[in-house]
């Protein structure tokens, strides 16, 4: 007998579990919209989205310990983006929503967490200890989302 996982994406989501989180999920059957938030306890969130959306497919987890700078940087860039929507869903407003133009931008999206959180990451502990080492982002499109450099090599 073969065990047939729920979550397809994260076969081993335990490894998030009692850990400070970002994560995006897929929350329509129908249309590319996904959910983006910030969570302590996954598994929790969850259940809790999976009464609220009539489908909630984790697309994407992420351990961040400065997770609430996190979503907050994600969300400005995707309204900057122009993919951040908010909607009804069993009648509540949700914010937290993306609807991404094309399937293609999902591996984008992906890839924008994870700089940010690595950005967060390097700009908090840098400006902790050394400003020489100090990392500045660079925008460049959706393309290449953000790109760091250090401040030694900038021209």
């Amino acid at each position: 007998m073969q065990l047939q996982l729920t979550y397809p994406r994260y076969k081993n989501l335990f490894v998030y579990a009692d850990k400070p989180v970002v994560y995006l999920a897929h929350v329509d059957a129908v249309r590319p919209i996904y959910k983006y938030g910030i969570t302590q306890d996954i598994y929790g969130r969850i259940e809790s989205h999976r009464k609220t959306f009539p489908v909630f497919d984790l697309e994407h987890v992420r351990v961040s310990h400065n997770r609430d700078k996190v979503e907050r940087m994600f969300g400005q860039e995707c309204r900057y983006l122009g993919i951040r929507h908010g909607g009804m869903f069993d009648g509540r407003f949700q914010r937290e929503l993306l609807c991404l133009h094309d399937e293609g931008d999902l591996p984008k999206i992906k890839a924008l967490i994870d700089e940010i959180i690595e950005y967060v990451e390097i700009t908090d502990h840098v400006g902790k200890t050394d400003d020489a080492n100090h990392a500045r982002p660079i925008r460049v499109g959706m393309k290449t989302p953000l790109r760091f450099i250090n401040a030694h090599n900038a021209p």
